[in-house]
């Protein structure tokens, strides 16, 4: 049980626990039906609590239901390029590409029915960029043509519920292919253990998912670089960042 479980389940009154937490220890509460799919009605509400670290073993989002059970958690970490991680790349070799971008959305099972939930709630404005629709519903259409047979609430029942798992939509026009659009899984979480997967787990998971996943070990991004190189004050001289046909020359 989360720590922040332990305290909610402290009081009988869910939103007196609440307002201890706001007081307390700084941790927004948002009750909101983060039911997105219009099949999967939910019993009661959800709690989205947030910036909660230091109550939840390091979880930034946790949403827990009325009874203060856990619904669902959110990414523990992405990998992002940082001074401490950066210091393992090969700079001679590594290569730039846009980031992934987007809102990591929520696919989880919640008492055998599918839900899908996003940080910023179904009223969230985090569009995808010249499709003028949110990541949210991106995510439902592509779900819906994915499996058409099943419908958009069934093919959530193809995530099977012993894992949380946390996609991004990613969208961009190619010279060469044209359109693209895929779901790219960026973690999974084990809903037993609430421990991240192993990196060769997640990919087994999203392969039998057709998922694609990001490649973090020589793929950054151009912009992530260009800020690192200008947050230290030695590097190798001339290392070379390519991106496809270009190069780009950071210099001390």
């Amino acid at each position: 049980m989360l720590p922040l479980q332990t305290f909610v389940k402290q009081f009988k009154d869910i939103e007196f626990a609440n307002d201890i937490l706001k007081e307390k220890y700084g941790v927004v509460v948002k009750k909101e039906p983060f039911f997105l799919s219009s099949g999967a009605a939910a019993d009661g509400k959800f709690y989205l609590y947030k910036h909660c670290e230091n109550l939840t073993n390091g979880f930034k989002y946790v949403i827990l239901d009325d009874k203060g059970d856990i619904a669902c958690v959110s990414i523990k970490k992405l990998p992002l390029l940082n001074k401490e991680n950066a210091k393992a790349i090969d700079w001679t070799t590594a290569y730039a590409e846009d980031c992934i971008e987007g809102v990591p959305i929520m696919v989880y099972d919640y008492k055998n029915k599918p839900f899908v939930a996003t940080s910023a709630s179904p009223k969230g404005k985090n569009m995808v960029e010249d499709k003028h629709i949110t990541y949210y519903a991106a995510i439902c259409q592509y779900m819906a043509r994915k499996h058409k047979t099943l419908g958009f609430n069934n093919a959530l029942y193809a995530f099977k519920p012993y894992f949380y798992y946390y996609l991004v939509y990613d969208c961009y026009t190619s010279k060469i292919d044209g359109f693209h659009e895929s779901l790219v899984l960026i973690s999974a979480i084990d809903t037993t253990t609430l421990e991240p997967v192993s990196d060769t787990k997640a990919a087994n998971l999203a392969h039998s998912l057709n998922l694609s996943t990001p490649d973090y070990t020589m793929v950054i991004s151009y912009t992530d670089s260009l800020n690192y190189f200008n947050t230290i004050s030695h590097y190798v001289d001339k290392v070379f960042v390519t991106d496809g046909d270009k190069k780009f020359k950071l210099e001390a």
